[in-house]
């Protein structure tokens, strides 16, 4: 079993032929066969446009067309796997289409009300870019399927890597009354009714298999969120963990059961590499069989959950 060949690329701007040298490199060199391209969609819900030559992702990164499929081209040459990254139930803001009845709610305990689920940059609700919607939706399927139709299409993409922000669980879904409703139902629990995350997860995971039953699939369970629930509709287990003690759990339930990988980042303090937590960590997964993902392009380390942040060693 070839360990550590799972890879991540977030530079998608830069020269083609240096793209191709950086898959070259990390191929030949350091074992990556599989590589993570994170955050290179334009928007969340509309990943790409195929006759864009250059856009931005949500936070103002630049990506270019022709990198992304030097890129590609250059994994399918060497014999590795190309992994679009995106999120499972993601949308933008500005985009209608979900609804109030489609989107997903938490429980705001102070206020006692609920609250559409939003992510924001450093937790700032100025700065609120990507809303969560109820994935198992009819109109969330098969719209969202279409979407990474074209993206596996027109790009290449031998898989897609389906991620979810933290084990978000327990989450509220709007009961539709529109003859009835206002934001003053934001305080009534009955126009709210309680849904298990995971399980509308599953539902577009076992949709999208359906649809596309040629194109791979990873899914995130995060601190272990619905790893068991879908493991047999992913490729190979994919955990992303933050503590020793988790490290070492999913590790022994996990123990010579075949490829899975951990995304665990080597930084006490989220901005520097530490290479005793590093090492321990390493040992830990790969005495279990597990593939820790640490290492992308231009030969980078992940400090944190941000990839584009990894930084490169001395």
């Amino acid at each position: 079993m070839v360990l550590n060949d799972y890879g991540f690329l977030t530079a998608f701007d830069i020269n083609p032929d240096n793209a191709r040298d950086r898959v070259r490199f990390l191929f030949n060199e350091l074992g990556v066969v599989h590589f993570q391209f994170y955050d290179a969609m334009e928007r969340y819900e509309i990943p790409i446009v195929p006759d864009k030559k250059e856009w931005h992702d949500p936070i103002g990164r630049t990506i270019k067309r022709e990198t992304l499929d030097a890129y590609v081209d250059e994994i399918r040459k060497v014999g590795g796997a190309s992994w679009f990254y995106t999120g499972i139930y993601s949308v933008s803001p500005g985009f209608v289409m979900p609804g109030l009845e489609k989107a997903l709610f938490s429980f705001l305990e102070d206020k006692q009300e609920f609250a559409q689920e939003w992510f924001c940059l450093d937790d700032n609700p100025d700065w609120a870019f990507v809303s969560i919607v109820d994935p198992s939706t009819e109109e969330w399927k098969q719209h969202y399927t279409e979407q990474l139709k074209i993206v596996v299409e027109n790009l290449g993409f031998t898989g897609i890597h389906f991620d979810q922000y933290g084990s978000l669980d327990v989450r509220w879904k709007f009961r539709y009354k529109p003859d009835v409703w206002s934001f003053d139902n934001i305080h009534d629990p009955d126009c709210f009714e309680e849904v298990n995350k995971i399980e509308l997860i599953i539902d577009f995971l076992k949709y999208f298999k359906q649809e596309m039953p040629n194109v791979g699939v990873t899914f995130n369970a995060a601190d272990g969120y619905g790893l068991v629930e879908t493991q047999n509709l992913t490729d190979f287990p994919y955990i992303e963990l933050w503590n020793d003690h988790s490290i070492e759990h999913y590790c022994s339930k996990l123990k010579n059961t075949g490829k899975f990988v951990v995304a665990a980042y080597n930084s006490s303090d989220g901005k520097t590499f530490d290479r005793s937590l590093f090492e321990k960590r390493n040992a830990i997964i790969n005495n279990a069989g597990g593939d820790l993902l640490f290492r992308g392009d231009d030969n980078r380390y992940l400090v944190n959950c941000y990839f584009p942040s990894a930084i490169k060693l001395n």
